[in-house]
Protein backbone atom coordinates (compact mmCIF):
# COMPACT_ATOMS: atom_id res chain seq x y z
CA UNK A 1 0.00 0.00 0.00
CA UNK A 2 1.55 3.26 -1.00
CA UNK A 3 1.88 6.01 1.71
CA UNK A 4 -1.22 8.29 0.28
CA UNK A 5 -3.47 5.91 0.58
CA UNK A 6 -2.31 4.79 4.26
CA UNK A 7 -2.82 8.73 4.88
CA UNK A 8 -6.06 9.37 3.34
CA UNK A 9 -7.68 5.80 4.71
CA UNK A 10 -6.18 7.11 8.54
CA UNK A 11 -7.89 10.29 8.17
CA UNK A 12 -11.13 8.80 7.07
CA UNK A 13 -11.06 6.78 10.26
CA UNK A 14 -9.99 9.52 12.39
CA UNK A 15 -12.55 12.07 10.87
CA UNK A 16 -14.98 9.00 11.61
CA UNK A 17 -14.62 8.39 15.77
CA UNK A 18 -14.38 12.52 15.78
CA UNK A 19 -17.98 12.43 14.60
CA UNK A 20 -19.40 9.19 16.38
CA UNK A 21 -18.18 11.28 19.44
CA UNK A 22 -20.25 14.20 17.98
CA UNK A 23 -23.31 11.37 17.06
CA UNK A 24 -22.91 12.51 13.36
CA UNK A 25 -23.33 8.98 12.08
CA UNK A 26 -24.94 10.13 8.51
CA UNK A 27 -21.33 11.46 8.14
CA UNK A 28 -19.70 9.06 9.49
CA UNK A 29 -21.26 6.20 7.05
CA UNK A 30 -20.09 9.00 4.24
CA UNK A 31 -16.12 8.86 5.05
CA UNK A 32 -16.07 5.27 5.70
CA UNK A 33 -18.14 4.87 1.92
CA UNK A 34 -15.01 6.78 1.01
CA UNK A 35 -12.68 4.42 2.98
CA UNK A 36 -14.29 1.55 1.15
CA UNK A 37 -13.90 2.85 -1.65
CA UNK A 38 -10.16 3.71 -1.76
CA UNK A 39 -9.39 0.27 -0.16
CA UNK A 40 -11.39 -0.87 -3.56
CA UNK A 41 -9.00 1.07 -5.51
CA UNK A 42 -6.19 -0.54 -3.70
CA UNK A 43 -6.89 -4.04 -4.16
CA UNK A 44 -5.58 -4.88 -0.88
CA UNK A 45 -7.79 -7.44 0.32
CA UNK A 46 -7.28 -6.84 4.35
CA UNK A 47 -8.02 -3.24 3.94
CA UNK A 48 -11.23 -3.98 2.09
CA UNK A 49 -11.91 -6.29 4.39
CA UNK A 50 -11.60 -3.82 7.57
CA UNK A 51 -13.14 -1.49 5.37
CA UNK A 52 -15.90 -3.48 4.82
CA UNK A 53 -16.56 -4.17 8.46
CA UNK A 54 -16.04 -0.51 9.84
CA UNK A 55 -18.77 0.72 7.14
CA UNK A 56 -21.34 -1.56 8.33
CA UNK A 57 -20.18 -0.99 11.64
CA UNK A 58 -21.06 2.61 11.19
CA UNK A 59 -24.53 1.94 9.39
CA UNK A 60 -25.36 -0.28 11.91
CA UNK A 61 -24.85 2.65 14.39
CA UNK A 62 -26.73 5.02 12.01
CA UNK A 63 -29.71 2.87 12.03
CA UNK A 64 -29.45 2.14 16.05
CA UNK A 65 -31.12 5.44 15.95
CA UNK A 66 -34.80 5.12 14.54
CA UNK A 67 -34.98 1.17 16.30
CA UNK A 68 -34.44 3.35 19.65
CA UNK A 69 -36.62 5.32 18.70
CA UNK A 70 -39.21 2.90 17.50
CA UNK A 71 -38.53 0.80 20.96
CA UNK A 72 -39.12 4.21 23.07
CA UNK A 73 -42.10 5.43 21.29
CA UNK A 74 -44.12 2.08 20.16
CA UNK A 75 -42.30 -1.11 22.28
CA UNK A 76 -45.87 -3.14 21.82
CA UNK A 77 -45.98 -2.81 18.03
CA UNK A 78 -42.35 -3.92 17.82
CA UNK A 79 -42.77 -6.79 20.32
CA UNK A 80 -46.46 -7.25 18.03
CA UNK A 81 -44.31 -7.51 14.90
CA UNK A 82 -41.12 -9.29 16.70
CA UNK A 83 -44.04 -12.41 17.72
CA UNK A 84 -45.25 -12.75 14.75
CA UNK A 85 -42.30 -12.74 12.04
CA UNK A 86 -41.04 -16.02 10.19
CA UNK A 87 -37.59 -17.10 11.50
CA UNK A 88 -35.15 -17.95 8.88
Amino acid sequence: MNLLVFVKNLWCLFMVFELRLQGEHDKAVSFFEQAFELARSVGDRKLLDAARINLGMAKGNLAMGNYMGVVKSDLPALINWKTRRINF
